[in-house]
């Protein structure tokens, strides 16, 4: 009996043991589930992220489902669940604010939850330029005289020049729409061409805010805008083809000369021995070589004067700028380079597109002969033929100065700048050398002036044109009985108005005397005045020059650099 309890408590023993085993191990199973890790490391619970934004990869621990939240749709994390552990994608969007702004993910499994902060900067105000300068070349084509400075901004802001006095460059800044992202704009610098070859010059501009707040210091940025000095030129053998070259380039002529053969063979250049005075800063010594004395640019495609570097053709005779690419539409102010040539005795612009005369014109003392013709003047140049009458000028072509085409009748017209126009100036006759005077098409009107009380009028005169105007009335007594009427060829080319045409009031064009016959002779039978260089370029020298091109070698006939002058008769 004893012994059966003896065994029976063993067996009480060995259970209780066991039992206690079994509770051991459960209290470990526990522990281990309870204990198993879900969630981000420390290191990766807090970004900081730039305005711009940015892609981070987040480790995340898991052995059970999960799932992610943000409160916020600019950052997102992929994948957005799963069953383990992985390596999360964490992208930030960029900013569109000025602040901070801040965003929450919560990685989620069961009820155990971890989070991860994302903090990001918002923009700054900023006014970001590419470059802090930059240079550019003393001249280029007229149309590539900018350049154009990318700035990068979130704040309104104006460009200042250092120094306001400048006025070779220009600035214009786009309107801009401000908002807190930071935008790109362009803004344009305008510049003229540099003549002077001693230094670059050298203009600054500040970029300032001028939306600051209160207490608020603007922004300011410093940009630089260089130009390089001209190539040096001085006038000489060398210095003139240095400087054809260049107008030739500028004034994108239609054929362009070749700088590798000498200018003696160069087409429409004449070039001369002369005798002159060679002076390079404080260097002058007297010099004897060629020189251009003649040239005629022809075909070419310009909204300008002429280049500045023809100023340094100090020698030049004869100047002729002959076709400008859609001349009649164009409004050119001719600027005062050309009235430096103190030896010029010819010049002419034949469909250039000029519209306007610089007063400095009466500086060119010897000019004989200005011929104008095919140019949109707006103004009679009285007083520069005026002056230039006193001294030299024998010869002058102002014909076809039309801008606009307006038919047979001025009285409906109703455009302005149409050209030379109005009553001819009385002044004009009184004129004592010039001896060749055209001024046919044009729109003139009203009569010719009659000059009563001038004993005899312009006796000088060998050839005149007033056709196809708007001229009507009587034809003065000065005319009909000039010794040199029958020269001029009159019927054709004075008494000839325009057909069925009405002036600005409504008056008929033409003449209420035209003679039937002229018996007057011409003296010394100069029937041929009309029929020399000199008569008007838009009915007879220009007509042939442009009709007559040669297409087996590819190019137009040269041009006489003599001069209309060479011609005329003091």
């Amino acid at each position: 009996m004893k012994s059966i309890r003896y065994k029976n408590r063993n067996i009480q023993v060995f259970l209780l043991i066991c039992l206690g085993i079994v509770a051991l191990f459960s209290c470990k199973d526990d522990d281990d589930v309870q204990s198993s890790f879900f969630g981000v490391s420390e290191e990766e619970s807090e970004f900081v992220v730039p305005d711009c934004g940015d892609t981070y990869a987040v480790n995340l621990s898991a052995d059970q489902d999960w799932y992610v939240e943000s409160n916020a749709e600019w950052c997102m994390v992929s994948p957005a669940n799963g069953n383990a552990a992985t390596v999360c994608e964490l992208r930030v969007d960029t900013s569109y604010l000025y602040k901070e702004r801040e965003a929450v993910i919560t990685f989620r499994s069961g009820s155990k939850a971890s989070q991860v902060k994302v903090f990001q900067y918002g923009y700054e105000k900023i006014i970001k330029l590419d470059k802090e300068a930059v240079e550019v070349e003393d001249f280029v084509d007229y149309e590539k005289m900018f350049t154009e400075l990318n700035v990068t901004s979130n704040v309104k802001y104006e460009v200042i020049p250092v120094d306001a006095t400048q006025k070779w460059v220009r600035v214009s800044v786009p309107e801009k729409k401000v908002g807190s992202v930071p935008r790109p704009d362009k803004v344009r610098f305008d510049f003229d061409i540099y003549t002077q070859s001693d230094a670059d010059r050298v203009a600054e501009f500040t970029f300032r805010q001028t939306d600051a707040k209160e207490g608020e210091k603007p922004i300011e940025k410093t940009f630089t805008f260089r130009q390089k000095k001209s190539e040096r030129i001085v006038p000489s053998r060398r210095g003139d083809s240095l400087a054809l070259l260049a107008i030739s380039r500028m004034m994108k002529c239609y054929t362009q000369w070749d700088g590798s053969q000498p200018m003696i063979y160069w087409n429409n250049v004449k070039t001369e021995e002369v005798d002159y005075k060679y002076v390079d800063g404080d260097f002058v010594r007297d010099t004897t070589e060629l020189r251009v004395v003649g040239v005629n640019f022809y075909i070419f495609n310009t909204d300008n004067s002429i280049p500045f570097q023809i100023r340094y053709l100090n020698q030049l005779k004869t100047l002729v700028f002959t076709g400008n690419e859609n001349s009649y539409r164009k409004s050119i102010k001719l600027e005062d380079d050309v009235t430096y040539l103190d030896s010029l005795e010819s010049l002419a612009f034949i469909g250039y597109g000029i519209n306007s005369l610089p007063a400095r014109m009466t500086n060119l003392k010897k000019l004989k002969e200005l011929e104008m013709t095919g140019n949109p003047l707006q103004e009679f140049p009285m007083d520069i033929i005026e002056t230039l009458d006193k001294d030299s000028l024998l010869y002058v072509s102002l014909g076809n100065c039309r801008h606009y085409e307006v038919g047979s009748n001025l009285f409906t017209n109703k455009k302005d700048s149409i050209g030379l126009r109005g009553e001819l100036p009385e002044r004009l006759f009184l004129l004592k050398r010039v001896a060749y005077l055209h001024l046919s098409y044009n729109y003139f009107e009203g009569s010719i002036p009659a000059m009563e009380g001038v004993a005899d009028v312009m006796p000088q005169l060998k050839a005149l044109s007033l056709n196809l105007n708007y001229l009507s009335g009587m034809i003065p007594e000065w005319i009909l009985k000039h010794k040199r009427l029958k020269c001029w060829n009159p019927y054709t080319m004075v008494f000839n108005q325009t057909y069925n045409g009405r002036d600005s009031k409504n008056r008929r064009v033409g003449f209420d005397n035209e003679p039937d016959f002229i018996d007057t002779p011409c003296p010394d039978w100069e029937e041929d005045t009309n029929n020399t260089a000199l008569t008007p370029s838009s009915f007879d020298s220009t007509f042939r020059w442009f009709h007559y091109y040669d297409a087996s070698k590819k190019q137009y006939p040269k041009l006489s650099l003599d001069g209309n002058w060479g011609e005329i008769d003091d």
